[in-house]
């Protein structure tokens, strides 16, 4: 069988060459926390981790089964260098994907945020939270408001450029940290972003859009 994940937010879909099977969470016999998938992220390691509102499970490919990991209601992921950072209702955690060990970062103001998305930002991480935008130190452990207030449903960082979305806003971060704004709609709930030869794609509860 080969595993495909399709991220449509509800459910981790199997795909054996012919159809596909929903997997969803069974009193947690599949290994599921939760049939609500909130993200989906592979590691430099190979693992394939699957974020929950309940928990956080992880696909083994050698055994070709969904583990389950940790109990935490997550939101997102990121990897910088050898630790991957995890994202939840109430603050962020690391892991360690070789032993797979994870600790809770023990900040006061990291625990009231309720974070959205993290993406890599010049050695450190940026967040999207329900109280606008943060930068993180890993090296320090000190945490940096940024200009946004709104809620950021969403950071992505190609690799060029990091674009930042909140419900009516589509935002570029340049590398001074500061922020314009590229398309502005309101109640356009915007929820992805992805660039491609020149052309920049949007998700929104529009359908696709896209701005060359």
């Amino acid at each position: 069988d080969e595993i495909k994940p399709l991220l449509a937010t509800l459910w981790w879909q199997r795909f054996n060459g012919e159809k596909f099977e929903i997997l969803k969470d069974k009193n947690g016999e599949n290994g599921l926390h939760h049939s609500f998938i909130r993200e989906l992220f592979e590691d430099t390691y190979g693992n394939m981790w699957i974020i929950s509102k309940s928990g956080i499970s992880y696909f083994n490919y050698a055994e070709g089964k969904i583990e389950k990991f940790y109990e935490v209601s997550g939101r997102s992921m990121e990897q910088l260098g050898d630790k991957l950072y995890l994202g939840s209702d109430s603050g962020m955690y690391t892991i360690n994907p070789n032993n797979f060990e994870i600790n809770k970062i023990e900040s006061e103001l990291l625990n009231e945020l309720v974070i959205f998305s993290i993406a890599k930002f010049q050695n450190k991480l940026v967040l999207g939270t329900h109280k606008g935008l943060f930068y993180y130190n890993p090296v320090d452990g000190k945490l940096e408001k940024g200009l946004l207030d709104d809620k950021i449903n969403r950071i992505v960082n190609t690799g060029e450029k990091t674009y930042v979305l909140t419900d009516n806003q589509v935002l570029y971060l340049n590398k001074d940290k500061k922020l314009s704004s590229i398309y502005e709609e309101e109640l356009g709930l915007f929820s992805d972003v992805n660039y491609y030869k020149s052309i920049l794609y949007i998700a929104c509860d529009k359908g696709l859009m896209t701005i060359d």
